[in-house]
């Protein structure tokens, strides 16, 4: 979307409102602080007068980001209806799995649909009616198509041409992640520790307080990394650089080289314990997949969950799926910290609820509400209590005691 926040029409906005149900006095109250805005010009260091926009919702205001989604949500029914009627078939990405028409995050989209001209025609005209209706508009110079392999290149090109959009090869990224991801993967997650040094020499410049380091380090350098630490396993050589460029900053933030005091280790402890509180980038990296993999276990309903076990645990559990012939990047990462869940979900039950190794009928009983939510997670538990007792009794010390 082209300045997507700045056209967004008022009475259009007004309608979403009222259509999903918000009550009236809400309503006005909403729209009066959207339409008392006032702006004011500052040419050449002086400022003129105040005029009153017609529409648009303010930009850094708290309340625009949710306004903004009612109005995108407009545009994710409309992908719904064509998908509906379909004039939009989607992708599945596996057999018998749910298919994928469109993903949406803020003002960035992908559609996916058949290589055909009745497709890119269909969708032309939701763009169309989109634009018309909510006072968006489609910015086609940063939009770009990606087609199959099999399809002609002039096939192409007159699909191209009906969107009116680039014709690439691949899409590089995706909200700052690889699209795509190959075999090299140190080159992939480069942009990362990039990012990270571009930062550091940017600070280094500067004159910094005492405490500045450290603050920069939590807020800034710690957190570049982390949803990318959420979709996929970084490389450990790349995470240890990483962890030595913000180690080297954290001691001195000039160019001489100077002796590291206290070891990496002691300052990610805790400041109860005599730390700082730094994050552990390999364990933060397991903790974030080891969470997407317990929102698999206990939230099997959202899409990415049904997505997740049409493809590779159909007719299993979580804690029972295999790698499987050609995983994606993001499941092998998520597998790979499977026995951290595991050893999470058991040492929760037996804090919990008090469960015994040997009760596991009773643990079922003293479930409570938050273990009630869905048959498959009980499915799912026993399962993975008769597994980690298998492997208790074969030696393997994996029993969460208290």
């Amino acid at each position: 979307m082209s300045k997507a926040y700045d056209r967004v029409e008022w009475k259009f906005l007004k309608a979403v409102l009222v259509r999903i149900g918000i009550h009236e006095r809400f309503v006005r109250l909403i729209m009066s602080l959207v339409t008392s805005v006032s702006y004011s010009l500052l040419l050449n260091g002086s400022q003129f007068g105040y005029f009153m926009p017609q529409r648009g919702i303010r930009q850094g205001d708290p309340l625009s980001p949710y306004l903004f989604l009612f109005v995108a949500e407009v545009f994710s029914c409309m992908l719904q209806e064509a998908q509906r009627r379909g004039d939009i078939n989607g992708i599945a990405v596996s057999r018998g799995g749910p298919s994928v028409s469109y993903l949406l995050f803020a003002d960035d989209t992908i559609i996916y649909g058949q290589a055909s001209a009745a497709t890119m025609t269909a969708i032309k005209q939701i763009l169309t009616s989109y634009e018309r209706v909510s006072g968006q508009a489609i910015n086609f110079d940063k939009s770009s198509m990606v087609v199959g392999r099999n399809v002609g290149e002039q096939q192409r090109q007159h699909m191209a041409d009906i969107l009116g959009v680039t014709l690439v090869i691949k899409h590089d990224t995706y909200l700052g992640l690889p699209a795509i991801a190959g075999r090299y993967r140190g080159q992939l997650f480069q942009t990362i520790k990039d990012r990270v040094w571009g930062r550091i020499q940017g600070w280094n410049a500067k004159l910094l307080s005492q405490a500045g380091p450290g603050v920069l380090i939590k807020a800034v350098l710690q957190a570049i990394p982390t949803y990318a630490m959420s979709c996929f396993r970084l490389l450990d050589y790349l995470l240890r650089e990483i962890k030595s460029m913000i180690a080297d900053f954290w001691w001195h933030n000039r160019g001489d080289r100077r002796t590291h005091c206290v070891s990496w280790g002691k300052l990610c402890q805790s400041k109860e314990n005599g730390g700082l509180g730094f994050r552990e980038m390999l364990a933060f990296n397991r903790a974030m997949l080891a969470k997407q993999g317990w929102r698999l276990v206990t939230r099997p309903d959202t899409f990415l969950s049904r997505i997740m076990k049409a493809k590779y645990f159909p007719t299993s559990s979580f804690f029972r799926a295999r790698m499987g012939s050609r995983p994606s990047l993001t499941w092998r990462s998520i597998l790979g910290v499977r026995d951290l869940v595991a050893r999470g979900a058991v040492g929760r039950l037996d804090q919990e609820q008090g469960c015994e190794s040997g009760g596991i009928s009773g643990c079922h009983d003293q479930m409570d509400s938050e273990f009630s939510l869905h048959l498959e997670f009980f499915q799912q538990t026993r399962e993975l209590l008769l597994l980690l007792m298998e492997m208790r009794a074969a030696g393997e010390r994996v029993w969460c005691g208290r």
